[in-house]
């Protein structure tokens, strides 16, 4: 179902919590526990990403097939019309329907976050053969679906940062000019309370 794959795409966290042990030189088999937050959290985020896809629906009361915005229940579109098409482009294997991946890989959203996310560069000594690529999480290790997530999947119309990280950069360089004008405001206000000096002079 869609809700099984948008898991993938509302979370957050994806940088956050990525297996940095596919780098090391020890290769682990083992899918890493991430903690994921999205059950309640980013319930409406999960529903209008499905609403983004048109899945097609129907008959209607003319009898005519209609397309609609998608549902957290429906199935997955198929990316190809048909299983020739999906193995000429995936090297010969069929790819699996997406619909329930989570529910049917051991592990669930971890084994597939870190199978997206796993994809490294082979050992030494490991030679795979062409349109293969390494992937540790994978049984037998190589995989023929290309690494999905990688540096400038994504184009942004405002190649800028976000308006939060730009507005923390201008309160920084904000902060280093104040902070010297402050701390000498400072000096001189308190410098005479400093520099009093308190004598007792007995009556004569």
């Amino acid at each position: 179902m869609l809700s099984a794959s948008y898991v993938l795409g509302a979370v957050g966290e994806i940088g956050s919590h990525s297996a940095p042990n596919t780098r090391e030189p020890g290769l682990v088999l083992e899918t890493p526990s991430c903690p994921w937050g999205w059950d309640m959290a980013l319930g409406k985020e999960i529903k209008a990403l499905a609403e983004e896809v048109e899945v097609q629906d129907g008959p209607n009361e003319d009898g005519e097939m209609f397309m609609r915005p998608g549902k957290l229940s429906d199935y997955f579109p198929k990316p190809y019309p048909n299983p020739e098409a999906a193995r000429a482009a995936n090297n010969g294997p069929l790819p699996p329907d997406l619909s329930y991946i989570t529910r049917a890989r051991h592990g669930g959203e971890d084994y597939v976050f870190s199978l997206l996310t796993g994809y490294c560069e082979p050992p030494t000594g490991v030679s795979l053969r062409e349109g293969l690529y390494f992937n540790p999480y994978f049984p037998g290790q190589a995989i023929g679906m290309a690494p999905p997530i990688y540096d400038e999947v994504l184009e942004f119309d405002n190649a800028k940062h976000d308006h939060r990280k730009r507005m923390g950069l201008k309160m920084l360089m904000m902060m280093d000019l104040l902070f010297p004008l402050i701390y000498a405001m400072k000096r001189h206000k308190w410098s005479v309370l400093k520099s009093r000096k308190l004598a007792y002079r007995p009556p004569k």
